[in-house]
């Protein structure tokens, strides 16, 4: 009734002008695997906070080829750390740089050291490595694009340098950002008379595009040399994360809203087509990035809570972005983060569970990125206020993985869809 048009209900600012609509039934209710499997509930995610108070919003944490660990909060500013002799970790309270109104999310080095960096607000910007100035590479599509010429670029999420200096990006949602220059509390939403200051809202931004449910993830190619943008994939259940492979022959990009990665074929026979590598995870996938060894690390962001089951009824996601705070569905915390092969198969599954109470937070939680340097696993939290890292040459052994007894729903009408069956199904019969 939805799709048809007889009943369109609205969504509220930021999200002028869009509808709910119907998900097709193999996008949602999800159908997460339970962990078991691959899967197997441990706590081998024994993270260690480092500036706790001080580091507000950073999505993501990348390394310099010299140590210097890059920063880069919800407010705009860019900060690094460096090691000290000791082993400790120093943060330069100055910030690097002031990237202006927006929300820097996805951030990856170049070949010449510069900052390559999606803003949510202001599309694709460097931050050039000996002036520090910003210079705003891209935020519209290009004329010459096949696809949607001239289209502005809307919430940037995260991107990687391929060897040849070419920038893949990921957008995420066709809703602007909302600019929450309000004080927070679980409850309720008061002016910023308490001396806080405001920030650009990401995270409602995916909340009323997954109430929307129309695919409006996309994948862009930006080309240092000509200067120009493609856009080359549409169709995408909230595109966020995306990783260029050693050989630069395919990317492997996170669908959060399908609980799933894709791979999409640069080079070769099937150069322009996309696969899935997993599926059904038992949490939402955030930011990726390729590890030194050519495999994949990303965070799993949230578990799914029962109760979106019921978030495929179209009533209920016109309700939900209108309810106070307090009676929405609530996600415990807990951090994950997850390596797996080109092939798609898991490697390791770090964990922190979730705890009984709010009042109990695990060494790093809402993990929205994950960066491999020197042994140590960098993680990026979308909202804590601290970052962390993974002894990766310290960690404890795997649990005795707990028997494969879930088996993913047959038939999908979503492309792309083979080969998501084929994997689970041969993992429980080994």
């Amino acid at each position: 009734m939805v799709q048809q048009g007889i009943i369109q209900p609205v969504i509220p600012y930021p999200a002028v002008g869009k509808k709910v609509h119907m998900y097709p039934e193999d996008v949602l209710p999800w159908h997460p695997q339970p962990m078991e499997g691959d899967f197997t509930t441990n706590t081998r995610l024994q993270a260690i906070r480092l500036f706790e108070g001080e580091m507000d919003g950073s999505e993501s944490v990348i390394v310099s080829p010299d140590g210097r660990a890059m920063m880069l909060n919800k407010f705009g500013g860019v900060f690094e750390a460096f090691e000290t002799p000791d082993g400790r970790f120093e943060l330069n309270r100055t910030a690097k740089a002031w990237l202006g109104p927006g929300r820097p999310l996805g951030a990856a080095f170049d070949a010449h050291g510069n900052i390559i960096i999606c803003d949510a607000l202001k599309g694709i910007l460097m931050l050039e490595k000996d002036t520090n100035q910003v210079v705003i590479l891209t935020n519209h599509v290009s004329s010459s694009s096949p696809l949607e010429p001239g289209s502005p670029i809307l919430y940037a999420n995260d991107l990687d340098v391929a060897k040849d200096g070419t920038v893949y990006f990921t957008t995420s949602v066709d809703i602007t950002l909302h600019r929450n220059a309000q004080h927070h509390t679980r409850f309720t939403h008061v002016p910023s008379l308490l001396g806080r200051p405001g920030f650009w809202d990401t995270v409602k931004g995916w909340g009323l595009g997954m109430c929307q449910a129309l695919p409006r993830g996309k994948l862009y190619r930006y080309d240092p040399v000509t200067k120009e943008t493609h856009l080359i994939a549409t169709g995408f259940y909230y595109s966020n994360g995306v990783a260029v492979s050693k050989d630069d022959d395919f990317l492997v990009i996170s669908e959060t809203d399908r609980l799933r990665l894709v791979k999409f074929w640069l080079k070769g026979a099937k150069a322009g087509q996309m696969e899935v590598m997993i599926d059904h995870m038992p949490g939402t996938p955030d930011g990726m990035a390729r590890a030194p060894d050519g495999n994949f690390w990303f965070p799993l962001l949230a578990k799914i809570p029962p109760v979106t089951k019921i978030f495929h009824w179209p009533i209920i996601r016109m309700l939900l972005p209108v309810v106070p705070e307090m009676w929405r569905p609530q996600v415990h915390e807990w951090g994950a983060v997850v390596k797996v092969s080109p092939e798609g198969d898991v490697l390791e599954f770090l964990e922190d569970p979730q705890r009984a109470s709010f009042d109990e937070w695990p060494s790093s939680y809402r993990i929205s990125s994950a960066h491999e340097h020197a042994g140590r696993l960098w993680l990026g939290a979308l909202v804590a206020n601290f970052v962390s890292y993974v002894d990766l040459t310290n960690l404890a052994p795997k649990p005795e993985p707990l028997p494969m007894t879930w088996r993913p729903p047959v038939g999908c009408v979503t492309p792309p869809c083979d080969g998501a069956q084929r994997r689970f199904f041969r993992k429980s019969e080994q």
